[in-house]
């Protein structure tokens, strides 16, 4: 990976935002942030590549009518394998803390 930004432009940011960091967090800074630009770069390099993608602005989305069903309460809690009076029981997805 090449270097994209040094130690001592990684010092500079950290003084004009007020961090102190030491030798060990900025050759960690340095390498992460090395990374994060080399990606950056990567995108743009692949988002000039515009052949990929032009045959998407001739698509278009199929739609269909929307059909709205009337069902009273009553035949909609007969249709749920679980209740309790007038509701729908339904399996808990979250834990709670």
């Amino acid at each position: 990976m090449a270097d994209v930004i040094t130690g001592q432009e990684v010092l500079k940011i950290a003084r004009l935002s007020n961090l102190f960091v030491s030798d060990e967090e900025i050759n960690q800074i340095t390498n992460q942030l090395d990374s994060v630009l080399s990606y950056a770069a990567r995108v743009k390099k692949v988002e000039g590549s515009q052949e990929i993608f032009s045959d998407f602005a001739t698509k278009t989305n199929k739609t269909r009518v929307d059909v709205v069903y009337q069902i009273s309460s009553q035949e909609l809690l007969a249709l749920v394998p679980e209740k309790e009076g007038s509701l729908i029981v339904v399996p808990m997805i979250l834990e709670t803390v």
